[in-house]
């Protein structure tokens, strides 16, 4: 109920002010919690027209191409970003994303793991798993493996990169989904996909 009125006042503030930049912000958040993407970029469009120089709407509508899968939109957006910021820890999370964008575009997977030593470790990790812990913080306290303290994360890969086993569960995998127990050598192996 309180969204609702929000956003009637919003839509009221751009009705009295349609050049009013906030109010068009404030929607495209609104719209980007109902995943309405679409009129969310709009507004943000809007934002952007209104200001041309504001780096959070670019940001954001870059942000919002890429999670629909508009990967060229969202690199020009990035792109854009990078020349309106000013810190430079923001500038190389900017960098981080175009970088992970292009691989997606490049056809590279991304996926995290968890190393043990035992089906029996597998198994009670996979059981946890499957109700709801977190798989990163799972991999920090109990894998094997040298990147667990990075939540087993591979970062990106292409075909032929990693070990056969791993690539075709990989494969098989929906984003967000867990693989089964895999044996590798004398360990076991479980992922997760992530792009």
């Amino acid at each position: 109920f309180e969204v609702a009125v929000a956003l009637t006042h919003i839509d009221t503030a751009l009705s009295l002010d349609p050049n009013n930049p906030d109010g068009y912000r404030y929607r495209a958040v609104y719209y980007t919690q109902i995943d309405s993407i679409d009129a969310a970029l709009a507004d943000l469009g809007k934002v952007i027209e209104l200001l041309p120089d504001d780096m959070e709407a670019h940001n954001n509508t870059a942000f919002l191409h890429a999670n629909a899968g508009r990967f060229q939109q969202a690199l020009e957006y990035y792109e854009h970003t990078k020349v309106l910021a000013r810190d430079p820890r923001l500038y190389h999370a900017i960098n981080l994303r175009i970088a992970a964008i292009r691989a997606i575009m490049d056809g590279k997977m991304r996926a995290r793991y968890i190393l043990v030593g035992s089906q029996a470790e597998a198994a009670n990790l996979v059981a946890r798993l499957g109700n709801d812990q977190d798989f990163a913080t799972l991999a920090q306290e109990f894998s094997n493996a040298p990147n667990a303290q990075d939540g087993g994360d591979l970062g990106f890969f292409g075909p032929g990169e990693l070990l056969e086993p791993i690539e075709q569960a990989v494969l098989q995998l929906e984003v967000g989904q867990v693989s089964a127990p895999i044996p590798v050598g004398a360990a076991m192996v479980i992922i997760q996909r992530l792009n």
